[in-house]
Protein backbone atom coordinates (compact mmCIF):
# COMPACT_ATOMS: atom_id res chain seq x y z
CA UNK A 1 0.00 0.00 0.00
CA UNK A 2 1.61 3.25 -0.68
CA UNK A 3 1.36 5.63 1.83
CA UNK A 4 0.00 9.11 1.01
CA UNK A 5 1.76 12.11 1.61
CA UNK A 6 1.31 14.48 4.66
CA UNK A 7 0.74 18.35 4.31
CA UNK A 8 2.89 18.52 7.95
CA UNK A 9 5.99 16.82 6.39
CA UNK A 10 5.62 17.31 2.68
CA UNK A 11 8.57 19.78 2.52
CA UNK A 12 11.18 16.64 2.90
CA UNK A 13 10.06 15.86 -0.84
CA UNK A 14 11.30 19.37 -1.91
CA UNK A 15 15.09 19.89 -0.88
CA UNK A 16 14.99 23.63 -2.29
CA UNK A 17 12.78 24.62 0.35
CA UNK A 18 15.36 23.69 2.96
CA UNK A 19 17.94 26.63 1.71
CA UNK A 20 14.89 29.28 0.64
CA UNK A 21 11.38 30.89 0.66
CA UNK A 22 10.02 29.73 -2.51
CA UNK A 23 6.94 32.04 -3.39
CA UNK A 24 7.24 31.99 -7.07
CA UNK A 25 4.65 28.84 -7.71
CA UNK A 26 2.78 30.82 -10.26
CA UNK A 27 6.31 31.20 -12.47
CA UNK A 28 6.71 27.51 -11.78
CA UNK A 29 6.24 25.16 -8.89
CA UNK A 30 8.82 22.78 -7.39
CA UNK A 31 9.08 18.93 -8.30
CA UNK A 32 9.22 16.36 -5.27
CA UNK A 33 11.48 13.57 -5.36
CA UNK A 34 9.18 10.71 -6.34
CA UNK A 35 8.58 12.98 -9.69
CA UNK A 36 12.35 13.83 -10.17
CA UNK A 37 12.77 9.98 -9.64
CA UNK A 38 10.59 8.58 -12.10
CA UNK A 39 12.39 11.17 -14.51
CA UNK A 40 15.44 9.21 -13.67
CA UNK A 41 14.55 6.18 -13.17
CA UNK A 42 12.84 6.35 -17.03
CA UNK A 43 16.77 7.44 -18.26
CA UNK A 44 18.63 4.95 -16.43
CA UNK A 45 16.08 1.99 -16.80
CA UNK A 46 13.88 2.10 -19.67
CA UNK A 47 15.25 4.96 -21.64
CA UNK A 48 13.61 3.78 -25.41
CA UNK A 49 11.62 5.57 -27.92
CA UNK A 50 7.83 4.71 -28.03
CA UNK A 51 5.88 3.07 -30.28
CA UNK A 52 8.35 2.39 -32.49
CA UNK A 53 9.91 -0.70 -31.35
CA UNK A 54 8.96 -4.31 -30.39
CA UNK A 55 11.89 -4.77 -27.63
CA UNK A 56 10.99 -4.60 -24.37
CA UNK A 57 12.51 -1.42 -23.57
CA UNK A 58 10.28 0.90 -26.06
CA UNK A 59 7.17 -1.71 -24.79
CA UNK A 60 7.82 -0.30 -20.82
CA UNK A 61 8.24 3.31 -22.14
CA UNK A 62 5.00 3.29 -24.31
CA UNK A 63 2.58 1.19 -21.61
CA UNK A 64 3.98 3.85 -18.92
CA UNK A 65 4.14 7.01 -21.48
CA UNK A 66 0.63 6.02 -22.05
CA UNK A 67 -0.36 5.37 -18.54
CA UNK A 68 0.68 9.37 -17.41
CA UNK A 69 -2.02 10.18 -20.38
CA UNK A 70 -4.74 8.19 -18.66
CA UNK A 71 -3.59 9.56 -15.14
CA UNK A 72 -3.48 13.41 -16.52
CA UNK A 73 -7.15 12.59 -18.28
CA UNK A 74 -8.52 11.02 -14.90
CA UNK A 75 -6.87 13.83 -12.87
CA UNK A 76 -9.50 16.29 -14.57
CA UNK A 77 -12.27 13.87 -15.45
CA UNK A 78 -11.45 13.24 -19.41
CA UNK A 79 -11.04 10.31 -21.25
CA UNK A 80 -7.49 9.18 -21.77
CA UNK A 81 -7.63 9.78 -25.78
CA UNK A 82 -8.99 13.63 -24.77
CA UNK A 83 -5.39 14.40 -23.22
CA UNK A 84 -2.67 15.31 -25.71
CA UNK A 85 0.55 15.79 -24.63
CA UNK A 86 2.67 18.78 -26.03
CA UNK A 87 5.78 21.57 -24.11
CA UNK A 88 3.24 23.98 -22.13
CA UNK A 89 -0.03 25.96 -21.92
CA UNK A 90 0.90 28.46 -24.89
CA UNK A 91 1.82 25.16 -27.18
CA UNK A 92 -1.73 24.38 -26.70
CA UNK A 93 -3.30 27.64 -27.17
CA UNK A 94 -1.58 27.61 -30.15
CA UNK A 95 -2.85 24.34 -31.70
CA UNK A 96 -6.17 25.67 -31.43
CA UNK A 97 -5.41 28.87 -32.55
CA UNK A 98 -4.04 27.54 -35.65
CA UNK A 99 -6.01 23.70 -35.69
CA UNK A 100 -9.57 25.26 -36.27
CA UNK A 101 -11.07 26.56 -39.53
CA UNK A 102 -11.40 30.10 -39.94
CA UNK A 103 -13.33 32.24 -41.76
CA UNK A 104 -13.21 36.27 -42.23
CA UNK A 105 -15.65 37.82 -39.08
CA UNK A 106 -15.52 35.05 -36.87
CA UNK A 107 -16.26 36.53 -33.54
CA UNK A 108 -13.73 35.53 -30.67
CA UNK A 109 -14.04 37.10 -27.51
CA UNK A 110 -11.11 36.58 -24.96
CA UNK A 111 -10.78 39.23 -21.53
CA UNK A 112 -8.08 42.03 -20.87
CA UNK A 113 -6.75 39.72 -18.07
CA UNK A 114 -5.27 37.28 -20.55
CA UNK A 115 -1.55 36.35 -20.01
CA UNK A 116 0.57 36.63 -23.58
CA UNK A 117 -0.19 33.03 -24.19
CA UNK A 118 -3.77 33.33 -24.25
CA UNK A 119 -3.29 36.50 -25.82
CA UNK A 120 -1.11 36.74 -29.11
CA UNK A 121 -2.30 34.21 -30.37
CA UNK A 122 -5.67 35.61 -31.15
CA UNK A 123 -4.30 38.79 -32.03
CA UNK A 124 -2.37 36.97 -34.83
CA UNK A 125 -5.21 35.38 -36.07
CA UNK A 126 -6.92 38.17 -36.15
CA UNK A 127 -4.07 40.10 -38.01
CA UNK A 128 -4.01 37.08 -40.35
CA UNK A 129 -7.93 35.89 -40.93
CA UNK A 130 -9.52 39.08 -40.19
CA UNK A 131 -11.36 37.62 -37.36
CA UNK A 132 -13.37 40.01 -34.97
CA UNK A 133 -11.52 39.79 -31.92
CA UNK A 134 -13.43 41.73 -28.90
CA UNK A 135 -12.40 41.99 -25.14
CA UNK A 136 -14.29 41.50 -22.00
CA UNK A 137 -13.43 44.25 -19.32
CA UNK A 138 -13.05 43.02 -15.52
CA UNK A 139 -15.21 43.92 -12.68
CA UNK A 140 -13.96 45.92 -9.17
CA UNK A 141 -13.29 42.04 -7.48
CA UNK A 142 -10.81 41.55 -10.38
CA UNK A 143 -12.81 38.84 -12.42
CA UNK A 144 -13.98 38.67 -16.11
CA UNK A 145 -17.26 40.72 -16.41
CA UNK A 146 -19.82 38.51 -16.95
CA UNK A 147 -22.63 39.83 -17.82
CA UNK A 148 -20.31 41.73 -20.21
CA UNK A 149 -19.56 38.71 -22.00
CA UNK A 150 -22.97 37.17 -22.03
CA UNK A 151 -23.94 40.46 -23.98
CA UNK A 152 -21.13 40.04 -26.28
CA UNK A 153 -21.73 36.44 -27.59
CA UNK A 154 -24.03 36.10 -30.18
CA UNK A 155 -24.40 33.48 -32.86
CA UNK A 156 -21.18 34.68 -34.96
CA UNK A 157 -19.15 33.93 -32.01
CA UNK A 158 -16.48 30.72 -32.60
CA UNK A 159 -14.54 30.87 -29.61
CA UNK A 160 -14.33 32.01 -26.19
CA UNK A 161 -10.99 31.95 -24.49
CA UNK A 162 -10.76 32.56 -20.72
CA UNK A 163 -8.17 32.05 -18.06
CA UNK A 164 -9.78 29.80 -15.07
CA UNK A 165 -7.99 32.41 -12.93
CA UNK A 166 -5.62 35.63 -13.24
CA UNK A 167 -1.85 35.13 -13.20
CA UNK A 168 -1.28 38.23 -11.72
CA UNK A 169 -4.04 39.20 -9.92
CA UNK A 170 -5.16 35.30 -8.30
CA UNK A 171 -8.94 36.23 -8.73
CA UNK A 172 -10.85 33.53 -10.02
CA UNK A 173 -13.36 33.58 -12.46
CA UNK A 174 -16.87 32.37 -13.14
CA UNK A 175 -15.52 29.33 -15.91
CA UNK A 176 -18.84 27.08 -14.84
CA UNK A 177 -21.25 30.04 -15.92
CA UNK A 178 -18.91 31.25 -19.16
CA UNK A 179 -19.42 27.48 -20.33
CA UNK A 180 -23.45 27.73 -19.71
CA UNK A 181 -23.21 30.85 -21.78
CA UNK A 182 -21.32 28.81 -24.59
CA UNK A 183 -23.12 25.84 -24.57
CA UNK A 184 -26.73 27.95 -24.92
CA UNK A 185 -24.76 29.67 -28.88
CA UNK A 186 -22.85 26.48 -29.80
CA UNK A 187 -19.93 28.26 -29.04
CA UNK A 188 -16.25 26.42 -28.64
CA UNK A 189 -14.75 27.59 -25.14
CA UNK A 190 -11.13 27.77 -24.01
CA UNK A 191 -10.15 27.41 -20.51
CA UNK A 192 -6.14 28.15 -19.85
CA UNK A 193 -5.94 26.42 -16.75
CA UNK A 194 -2.44 27.35 -15.64
CA UNK A 195 -2.72 28.47 -12.45
CA UNK A 196 -5.61 27.17 -11.35
CA UNK A 197 -4.56 22.86 -11.55
CA UNK A 198 -2.26 22.92 -8.32
CA UNK A 199 -4.62 24.75 -6.47
CA UNK A 200 -8.14 23.37 -6.75
CA UNK A 201 -10.04 20.34 -8.07
CA UNK A 202 -10.85 20.48 -11.74
CA UNK A 203 -13.47 18.78 -13.99
CA UNK A 204 -13.72 19.36 -17.54
CA UNK A 205 -17.54 17.80 -17.73
CA UNK A 206 -18.67 20.16 -14.86
CA UNK A 207 -17.08 23.36 -16.83
CA UNK A 208 -18.74 22.24 -19.74
CA UNK A 209 -15.56 23.40 -22.15
CA UNK A 210 -14.78 22.15 -25.40
CA UNK A 211 -10.39 22.67 -24.51
CA UNK A 212 -8.79 23.31 -21.14
CA UNK A 213 -5.05 23.09 -20.92
CA UNK A 214 -2.03 23.83 -18.17
CA UNK A 215 0.97 23.16 -17.88
CA UNK A 216 3.17 20.88 -16.08
CA UNK A 217 5.71 22.66 -14.43
CA UNK A 218 3.00 24.27 -12.91
CA UNK A 219 1.73 20.63 -11.12
CA UNK A 220 5.23 19.36 -9.79
CA UNK A 221 6.04 17.62 -13.42
CA UNK A 222 8.95 18.77 -15.49
CA UNK A 223 9.56 22.08 -17.36
CA UNK A 224 8.46 21.46 -20.88
CA UNK A 225 5.43 18.98 -20.04
CA UNK A 226 1.82 20.25 -20.45
CA UNK A 227 -1.50 18.84 -21.88
CA UNK A 228 -4.63 19.92 -24.14
CA UNK A 229 -8.05 18.77 -23.52
CA UNK A 230 -10.27 18.55 -26.77
CA UNK A 231 -13.69 17.39 -26.19
CA UNK A 232 -13.37 13.92 -27.76
CA UNK A 233 -16.75 14.82 -30.10
CA UNK A 234 -15.20 17.85 -31.24
CA UNK A 235 -11.24 16.37 -32.12
CA UNK A 236 -12.20 15.83 -35.86
CA UNK A 237 -12.86 19.44 -36.33
CA UNK A 238 -8.97 20.41 -34.90
CA UNK A 239 -6.40 19.50 -37.16
CA UNK A 240 -2.46 18.80 -35.95
CA UNK A 241 -0.49 21.23 -35.74
CA UNK A 242 2.77 19.55 -36.59
CA UNK A 243 2.61 16.41 -38.99
CA UNK A 244 5.34 13.99 -39.61
CA UNK A 245 6.34 10.24 -37.78
CA UNK A 246 4.24 8.73 -35.02
CA UNK A 247 1.20 10.31 -35.69
CA UNK A 248 0.53 8.23 -39.07
CA UNK A 249 -1.68 5.51 -40.04
CA UNK A 250 -0.59 5.34 -43.69
CA UNK A 251 1.59 6.78 -45.93
CA UNK A 252 2.02 7.00 -49.69
CA UNK A 253 3.83 9.52 -51.94
CA UNK A 254 0.67 11.60 -52.55
CA UNK A 255 -1.33 11.42 -49.16
CA UNK A 256 -1.57 9.80 -45.58
CA UNK A 257 -3.79 9.14 -43.18
CA UNK A 258 -3.55 9.92 -39.47
CA UNK A 259 -4.57 7.88 -36.30
CA UNK A 260 -7.42 8.37 -34.06
CA UNK A 261 -7.21 10.07 -30.60
CA UNK A 262 -4.01 11.68 -28.99
CA UNK A 263 -1.69 10.13 -31.34
CA UNK A 264 -3.10 12.22 -34.17
CA UNK A 265 -1.44 15.50 -32.06
CA UNK A 266 1.42 14.03 -30.85
CA UNK A 267 3.86 13.74 -34.11
CA UNK A 268 7.66 13.04 -33.55
CA UNK A 269 9.34 11.70 -30.63
CA UNK A 270 7.52 13.40 -27.48
CA UNK A 271 9.62 14.44 -24.19
CA UNK A 272 9.07 11.18 -22.87
CA UNK A 273 10.50 11.10 -19.49
CA UNK A 274 8.76 14.31 -19.31
CA UNK A 275 5.28 12.94 -19.55
CA UNK A 276 6.13 9.35 -17.55
CA UNK A 277 6.96 11.72 -14.56
CA UNK A 278 3.82 14.32 -15.82
CA UNK A 279 1.78 11.46 -14.50
CA UNK A 280 3.49 10.98 -11.37
CA UNK A 281 3.05 14.54 -10.42
CA UNK A 282 -0.51 14.03 -10.73
CA UNK A 283 -0.50 10.96 -8.90
CA UNK A 284 1.27 12.75 -5.91
CA UNK A 285 -1.36 16.06 -5.58
CA UNK A 286 -4.25 13.31 -5.94
CA UNK A 287 -2.76 11.14 -3.22
CA UNK A 288 -2.61 14.21 -1.11
CA UNK A 289 -6.43 15.49 -2.19
CA UNK A 290 -7.02 18.15 -4.29
CA UNK A 291 -9.73 19.46 -1.54
CA UNK A 292 -7.03 19.86 1.22
CA UNK A 293 -4.98 21.07 -0.69
CA UNK A 294 -7.49 23.78 -1.48
CA UNK A 295 -7.79 24.48 1.86
CA UNK A 296 -4.62 24.67 3.03
CA UNK A 297 -3.63 27.11 0.06
CA UNK A 298 -6.83 29.21 1.18
CA UNK A 299 -5.88 29.90 4.76
CA UNK A 300 -2.16 30.39 4.02
CA UNK A 301 -3.52 33.52 1.06
CA UNK A 302 -5.58 34.57 3.49
CA UNK A 303 -2.87 34.75 6.24
CA UNK A 304 -0.67 36.33 3.89
CA UNK A 305 -3.33 39.58 2.55
CA UNK A 306 -3.68 40.22 6.63
CA UNK A 307 -0.10 40.37 7.19
CA UNK A 308 0.14 42.52 4.39
CA UNK A 309 -2.08 44.86 4.49
CA UNK A 310 -1.16 45.75 7.79
CA UNK A 311 2.10 47.60 6.30
CA UNK A 312 2.04 50.98 5.54
CA UNK A 313 3.88 51.34 2.44
CA UNK A 314 1.70 48.14 0.54
CA UNK A 315 -0.81 48.09 -1.31
CA UNK A 316 -2.45 45.12 -1.78
CA UNK A 317 -4.80 44.47 -5.14
CA UNK A 318 -8.07 43.01 -4.96
CA UNK A 319 -7.71 42.05 -0.86
CA UNK A 320 -11.00 41.14 -0.74
CA UNK A 321 -11.62 38.93 -3.83
CA UNK A 322 -11.86 35.47 -3.94
CA UNK A 323 -8.64 34.08 -5.39
CA UNK A 324 -6.29 31.22 -5.49
CA UNK A 325 -3.07 31.51 -3.53
CA UNK A 326 -1.25 34.55 -6.01
CA UNK A 327 -1.50 37.88 -4.49
CA UNK A 328 -0.12 40.83 -6.28
CA UNK A 329 1.37 44.19 -4.01
CA UNK A 330 2.96 46.66 -4.67
CA UNK A 331 5.08 49.12 -2.74
CA UNK A 332 4.52 52.90 -2.84
CA UNK A 333 8.18 53.96 -2.44
CA UNK A 334 10.19 51.44 -4.00
CA UNK A 335 9.79 49.78 -7.09
CA UNK A 336 9.08 46.05 -7.66
CA UNK A 337 11.95 45.11 -9.43
CA UNK A 338 14.04 46.83 -6.41
CA UNK A 339 12.08 45.03 -3.82
CA UNK A 340 11.73 41.48 -5.30
CA UNK A 341 16.29 41.76 -5.73
CA UNK A 342 16.25 42.66 -1.69
CA UNK A 343 14.63 40.37 -0.91
CA UNK A 344 16.32 37.59 -2.86
CA UNK A 345 19.41 38.43 -0.91
CA UNK A 346 17.63 37.35 1.65
CA UNK A 347 16.37 33.99 -0.32
CA UNK A 348 13.22 35.07 -0.19
CA UNK A 349 11.63 34.13 -4.11
CA UNK A 350 9.17 35.83 -5.36
CA UNK A 351 7.80 37.78 -9.04
CA UNK A 352 8.23 41.44 -9.79
CA UNK A 353 7.17 43.17 -13.19
CA UNK A 354 4.67 42.96 -15.49
CA UNK A 355 3.81 38.72 -15.36
CA UNK A 356 3.55 38.62 -19.18
CA UNK A 357 0.40 40.42 -18.72
CA UNK A 358 1.49 43.95 -20.16
CA UNK A 359 -2.06 45.41 -21.34
CA UNK A 360 -3.87 44.22 -17.95
CA UNK A 361 -0.74 46.30 -15.95
CA UNK A 362 -1.30 49.27 -18.60
CA UNK A 363 -5.24 48.69 -17.55
CA UNK A 364 -4.74 48.84 -13.55
CA UNK A 365 -1.83 51.90 -14.16
CA UNK A 366 1.45 49.77 -12.47
CA UNK A 367 4.87 49.50 -14.75
CA UNK A 368 5.18 46.74 -12.22
CA UNK A 369 3.82 44.55 -9.61
CA UNK A 370 5.11 42.14 -6.89
CA UNK A 371 3.96 38.89 -6.77
CA UNK A 372 3.50 36.20 -4.16
CA UNK A 373 2.17 32.60 -4.64
CA UNK A 374 1.54 30.03 -2.83
CA UNK A 375 1.32 25.69 -3.65
CA UNK A 376 0.73 23.33 -0.61
CA UNK A 377 4.07 22.88 0.29
CA UNK A 378 4.29 26.31 1.62
CA UNK A 379 4.09 27.36 5.38
CA UNK A 380 3.01 29.96 7.43
CA UNK A 381 6.37 30.44 8.25
CA UNK A 382 7.31 31.21 4.53
CA UNK A 383 5.01 33.86 5.16
CA UNK A 384 6.44 35.31 8.27
CA UNK A 385 9.94 35.55 6.57
CA UNK A 386 8.45 37.21 3.62
CA UNK A 387 6.38 40.43 6.22
CA UNK A 388 9.72 40.35 8.35
CA UNK A 389 11.86 41.36 5.34
CA UNK A 390 9.32 43.50 3.66
CA UNK A 391 8.66 45.89 6.73
CA UNK A 392 12.32 46.50 6.63
CA UNK A 393 11.82 48.41 3.02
Amino acid sequence: MIKKPKLDSIREDFPLLDQKTYLDNAATSLSPKPVLNTFVEYNEKYRANIGRGVHHLSKMASHKYRQAHRKVANFIGAQEDEIIFLKNTTEAVNIVSRGLEWEKNDHVIVSKMEHHSNLLPWIRLEKEKEINLEFVDIRKDGSIDIEELENKVDKNTKLVSISHASNVLGTINQIQKVGEICDKIGTYFLVDAAQTISHSPIDVKEINCDFLCFSGHKALAPTGTGALYVKNKIQGELAPLVVGGGMVEDVSLQDFSVKEGYDTYEAGTPNIGGGIAFGEAVDYLSDIGMKKIENHITELKDYLVRELIEISDIEVLYPNSKRIGVIPFHNRNVSSHKVAALLDQEDIILRSGEHCSQPLLKKLGYNGLLRASLLFYNSKEDIDNLIRAIRKY
